[in-house]
């Protein structure tokens, strides 16, 4: 097996970890637990994506659908988590604002609560069996003892990588919205992230790279992550939530402006990083 495909199912191994212990400190209310845990499974989900031709087909499928139907829940906590929190820094003491932070703080405990019983869900315990067979055997060739060459690993990289500088290219495609075009670019700059972080154990460099798109997913999260928070706001009087939205809405347009430079730079970090290596 390369050292490229043991450096994967390290960081497979390490999100595992991550997936057992942190529903203790989910229960304990620990800040970011949610976000950490959800983390953790989008990371494998991520990686197993970009790899799925070099991994086993029938793992892949079963471990990726359940990632879905657990990070759905999460998603909803982390979600209502993050809604309450920018409302919170944008609101509190302003005269009027106390009902709507309640009313976000009983959504967020709700949503919170929902995510609570999965962790105990049978399904969970059974998807945690699945992630530990992908962390010991994951690769087509690993019954016979050959993991994928370093070169088909890099070359999914690279794959992810176009994919995220064609999509951002050709911008939105026909009927798609431009906030549906952004969420997908992020979700590209995400995937990419990842699968440079599941190799730098190896090549240490590629956390420079991996470094420049989480930069590039922070920017789009935070256009995106606006836009939500003026849709939940917007439902209350103007006079109450019209300078938050104000607020948001210029640090969305910041974060705009920067994409693009942030996207042009990680892009050409990942180029200087990539070619030396696969070369040797």
């Amino acid at each position: 097996m390369s050292r490229l495909a043991l450096a994967v199912q390290q960081y497979w191994m390490a999100e595992l970890a991550e997936l057992q212990s942190l529903p203790q400190a989910v229960y304990d209310r620990h800040p970011e637990a949610i976000h950490d845990l959800r983390a953790a499974g989008r990371r494998i989900k991520s990686t197993l994506r970009t790899f799925r031709p070099l991994v086993r087909a029938p793992l892949a499928s079963a471990v990726s659908g359940e990632l879905d139907w657990y990070s759905h829940f999460l998603g909803e906590a982390r979600d209502a988590e993050v809604i309450l929190g920018n409302a919170a820094g944008l609101l509190s003491g302003r005269p009027g604002a106390e009902q709507i932070l309640i009313a976000l703080s009983a959504e967020r405990t709700r949503t919170l609560l929902r995510a609570e019983s999965l962790l105990t869900d049978p399904r969970t315990a059974a998807l945690l069996d699945q992630v530990q067979e992908l962390t010991a055997e994951p690769w087509r060739s690993g019954r016979h003892g050959h993991g994928p060459r370093r070169s088909d690993l890099l070359g999914r990289v690279a794959w992810a990588t176009s994919r995220l500088a064609a999509d951002w290219s050709a911008g939105p495609r026909w009927g798609e919205s431009r906030a549906g075009w952004q969420h997908r670019v992020r979700r590209r700059a995400k995937s990419v992230r990842y699968a440079n972080e599941s190799l730098s154990r190896q090549l240490p460099e590629l956390s420079v790279a991996a470094a420049g798109f989480a930069k590039v997913a922070a920017l789009l999260g935070i256009i995106q992550d606006t836009a939500v928070l003026n849709r939940v706001l917007a439902h209350w009087p103007a006079y109450l939530v019209g300078e938050a939205i104000a607020v948001r809405t210029r640090m969305a347009a910041e974060a705009e402006r920067a994409v693009d430079v942030a996207i042009r730079n990680a892009l050409a970090t990942s180029d200087e990083a990539h070619p030396r290596r696969a070369r040797r």
